[in-house]
């Protein structure tokens, strides 16, 4: 009869909006998850810099007891590489951008090192350098969710010509 299909009608309206209701539910729990987790990983980024940088000439000398170390930002994995901040031993370092390097002295020893770039989320990675006595060269390059950081015997060939120091950022 009418009134019979009229009410298996209005069954399956019903019903499909108890689903829609339960979907939308899990929809917005499932933005808001991600809402948490993107504003949480902003506030755990590396602070920036705000010190003076150390002499950033390569053939400047090196002071008594500590040993140079060079962090440069190549470009390996093509698009994928653009910025990186840096952090040694807890303390903020400069924001490397690609064929840029960082120099700076530490003392022999082995020195934490934490690398991070910020796209939609910050990609965070740490790693140890052991430092000797003698120059050490750390080239880092940006994957798509973190860093390579790659200790070097040597500069590149073209490292005068391709790469330039970091620049300062201006604080108040």
């Amino acid at each position: 009869s009418i009134v019979a299909s009229n009410y298996n009608f209005l069954n399956f309206i019903q019903g499909f909006n108890a689903v829609g209701t339960t979907f939308m539910k899990s929809i917005k729990q499932t933005v808001a998850s991600f809402v948490f987790v993107v504003l949480l990983s902003g506030c755990a980024s590396i602070d920036h810099y705000r010190g003076p940088y150390p002499n950033q000439d390569i053939s400047s000398p090196t002071p008594e007891g500590l040993t140079r170390v060079v962090f440069f930002n190549s470009d390996d994995h093509g698009w994928f590489s653009g910025q990186v901040q840096i952090e040694i031993n807890g303390h903020a370092g400069p924001l490397i951008n690609k064929f840029r390097y960082f120099q700076t002295f530490l003392p022999p020893g082995t020195h934490s090192l934490k690398t991070e770039h910020i796209d939609s989320l910050a990609w965070t990675d740490t790693h140890e350098i052991t430092v000797g006595r003698t120059d050490l060269f750390v080239k880092i390059s940006r994957r798509l969710t973190g860093q390579d950081v790659l200790v070097v015997n040597d500069l590149p060939l073209d490292f005068e010509v391709k790469y330039r120091a970091v620049r300062p950022a201006a604080y108040p």
